[in-house]
């Protein structure tokens, strides 16, 4: 379930953000990234972000379905993380109705000189899910009223204020329903 959920992410994500070149105004590649662009690497289907959380380098999975950040137990011990504000919540975890403690503190999650803030955050089993490579999930709440590019060709995410920062010319409109923070798009193909 999991697996098929990152599937369509990364499909609505192709579809929407995707752009066919890595060329700049001039035409000619960029020798640095922008200040608001973050480089990611793409394995199975997932985009993973190398982060910093409280200056710990970690390897997350940006997944624009979840809601916030998501921390690693097994990555939360090893790197002795101390946040006073703590709580626990019943919750769903790989379809385990579980405890699950969580970060009421606000954690900067820090790539590439973006800053992004996360206000709650829960520690999940989640290398048991994923794989050991993975110390967490950055959400796409994280970028909420910013608009994202995902550039699969130069493996890099940009982050924009607006819409109108972009060139979309040759990209056509399509319509999207947005409710309570998630974008649901059209499919070309029936689901069955």
């Amino acid at each position: 379930m999991l697996r098929l959920r990152f599937t369509l992410l990364f499909l609505l994500g192709a579809l929407l953000f995707s752009y066919a070149s890595n060329n700049d105004d001039s035409g000619k590649k960029a020798k640095t990234l922008p200040q608001n662009t973050i480089k990611f690497d793409y394995c199975d289907n997932l985009i993973y972000l190398n982060a910093f959380i409280d200056d710990i380098n970690g390897h997350f999975i940006f997944d624009t379905g979840a809601e916030q950040l998501h921390l690693d137990s097994i990555f939360y011990a090893n790197n002795n993380f101390r946040y006073e504000e703590r709580t626990t919540v019943m919750g769903d975890e790989a379809s385990n109705l579980k405890i699950i403690n969580c970060i009421k503190n606000k954690i900067n999650v820090k790539a590439n000189g973006s800053i992004l803030k996360s206000k709650f955050t829960p520690i999940l089993d989640i290398k048991k899910i994923t794989g050991d490579e993975t110390d967490g999930i950055v959400g796409g709440r994280l970028f909420s009223n910013n608009v994202i590019k995902i550039n699969y060709i130069t493996k890099s995410i940009s982050i924009y204020h607006s819409i109108n920062e972009l060139n979309i010319d040759g990209y056509k409109k399509i319509k999207l329903k947005k409710t309570i923070e998630k974008i649901n798009a059209p499919s070309p193909y029936p689901y069955k």
